[in-house]
This record gives structure tokens, C-alpha cells and sequence, in this order.
């Protein structure tokens, strides 16, 4: 599933980093990472110092916050977006690149990059490229987050799961950004994307009686909200099907 923060919701979109995804470096910084186009055709472009580009070490010291607060069940992500429209996605290629490697970086059908954690990559002027030209892909960070899976979920395994995703937002956002976004557990939506609709139903229950029931949309999203009396409560969610996961 994947959150996304949006005034009051934990739905948001960020600029990435807050300083924008594969952002134009400057050309000296280009020129001391490039490396042969003919390592990895793919990715690096002939003229390297054209390319899109962002540090690995911007990426990686967030990566490392996250691991070292033992966040789990949160995942950050990258998904990028031609700005032009006869750039077609499935041409756009990422690697981790400097002096030694280049380390390919899958994309999603749908954009997504799951940036590797890698602490030999770390301090080495490593970057993150892509084989389009700066100013030619725009992109977002998105926190992933999963439950343990399964039709039923107890409440407390959902407040320790948004939990973590408060941790990691204040991390990317800052204090005055957490405050604006996540100010606390109560009333907060928390969408479930099915990749197919089906009609997918939530149930709260308590003791066996149903408090409360969502339903999916037309489009298979199922958003529910967490209620400040749940935390005394406890409840089970059950699911007609099992929340999708990262």
C-alpha cells in the first residue's frame, strides 16, 4: 500500500529530498562522478555532464535514518514522470554511478524506484543518473508501507505501523513540515489501493460485532479512518480481502 501525505491525511507527495528528484547538479560536480558511456549504455549518457543527476549520499543517510530507527514497515520510494510526453517511461533508465560501479536501479511500470541501500557506495561521490537530460523527469517521494498481511489485522499493528510512518515523515519533512502534515494519530484517513475493484469491504469488530464497515470504489480504493476511540477499543480489522502490500 502506499501513503501519501495530504493536509491532514496520511497521503502525501513531497518534493523529493525537498530539494527535487534528480535535480541539475552543478556541471563540476557532473564531471568529477562521470564515468564512460560505454560501462553502462543504458544509463549514462554520452555527454554525462547533460545528464539528470542527483548525490547517492542524499538518499542513503535517510535510508540509513530509517533502518537505524528500526522502521520496518516503511519504505521510501522514488517515482519519476517524463515532463515530456513523447518521453515514454519505459525508455527512462536509473543506475547508481561513480568512478568504480554503476549499479543499475529498476523501474516500475509505473515510474517507482526503490533506491538500494548501500553503505559501500557511501562518501564516494556517487550519484544517482538517469539517461534522461536534466530538466526532463520530475518525481516524488512516496513512504510504502505494509501490515503483516492476512484478512485480519488487530488495531495495535495499525497504530505502530502509522507510527513508524510519523517517524519517517518528520525525518523527510522536517519538524515544521511534520507539524503542518502530522499533527497526531487522530481522525487521520489511511487509503488501501487494490490493484483490481472488486467491491473489497473493511470491517471494524469488536467482540465479534461489527462497529463499522467501508467499502472499496469504483476504482479499488478502500480509505478509512483511524478514530480516536479505537485506540481504547482495540478492534480487529477484517478484510474481505487482504490489504495489498509494498
Amino acid at each position: 500500500m502506499r501513503y501519501r501525505l495530504c493536509s491532514g491525511t496520511v497521503a502525501f507527495y513531497s518534493a523529493l529530498l525537498m530539494s527535487g528528484a534528480l535535480a541539475a547538479q552543478p556541471a563540476d560536480n557532473v564531471a568529477r562522478a562521470a564515468t564512460p558511456a560505454d560501462r553502462l549504455e543504458e544509463v549514462v549518457l554520452n555527454s554525462p555532464k547533460h545528464a539528470a543527476v542527483m548525490p547517492y549520499d542524499d538518499v542513503f543517510v535517510r535510508l540509513k535514518r530509517m533502518r537505524d530507527s528500526k522502521l520496518d514497515r516503511v519504505t521510501m520510494q522514488i517515482k519519476i514522470v517524463p515532463q515530456d510526453e513523447a518521453t515514454k517511461l519505459s525508455a527512462v533508465r536509473v543506475a547508481i554511478v561513480n568512478d568504480r560501479v554503476s549499479v543499475p536501479v529498476p523501474v516500475g511500470a509505473d515510474g517507482t524506484v526503490t533506491v538500494p541501500y548501500r553503505e559501500d557506495l557511501y562518501k564516494t561521490d556517487a550519484e544517482l543518473r538517469s539517461n534522461q537530460p536534466k530538466g526532463s523527469l520530475k518525481a516524488s517521494l512516496t513512504l510504502g508501507i505494509g501490515w503483516s498481511g492476512g484478512r485480519e489485522i488487530p488495531y495495535h499493528e495499525v497504530e505502530e505501523t502509522v507510527r513508524q510512518l510519523q517517524v519517517a515523515g518528520k525525518d523527510l519533512l522536517g519538524w515544521f513540515g511534520y507539524m503542518l502534515f502530522f499533527p497526531s494519530l487522530q481522525n487521520v484517513e489511511v487509503p488501501l489501493q487494490y490493484p483490481e475493484p472488486r467491491g473489497q469491504t473493511m470491517r471494524v469488530v469488536k467482540d465479534g460485532m461489527t462497529i463499522e464497515t467501508y467499502t472499496a470504489d469504483a476504482k479499488g480504493q478502500l480509505t478509512f479512518k483511524l478514530k480516536p476511540g479505537w485506540a481504547q477499543l482495540q478492534p480487529t480489522l477484517v478484510f474481505s480481502e487482504a490489504p495489498p502490500k509494498f
